[in-house]
């Protein structure tokens, strides 16, 4: 699978950022190719560059995991979610898991 793909994509979220909307896409995770180890790739559009990102895992289900931990502090760590418009069900909270290095930027919706 070539680098820039995002192959087969699994899974998709909506979020709301302010007049637009930004897209989060993960494609199926996939052998590495040089050992037993998984990548699994991810997209935002709406937000930076669009361009696919992956992350890796010991196995399919970890890189799926880190994948979405990834996507999460890209999309906290933005200018939309810093202005507090980019949302998801009204909320905040992204309803993604975190990395530790950005949990506190996750908003506490009930403040």
């Amino acid at each position: 699978m070539s680098q820039h793909d995002l192959g087969t994509v699994i899974a998709r979220r909506m979020f709301d950022c302010g007049e637009s909307n930004v897209l989060l896409e993960i494609g199926a995770p996939y052998p590495m190719e040089d050992g037993p180890d998984f990548w699994c790739p991810y997209r935002i559009n709406g937000l930076g560059s669009g361009q696919v990102q992956k992350a890796g895992g010991v196995d399919s289900m970890q890189a799926l995991y880190e994948a979405m931990k990834l996507a999460a502090a890209d999309l906290y760590c933005s200018d939309a979610a810093r202005e507090k418009v980019l949302n998801w069900l009204g909320q905040g909270n992204l309803g993604l898991p975190v990395p530790e290095t950005v949990a506190d930027l996750v908003p506490k919706d009930d403040e």
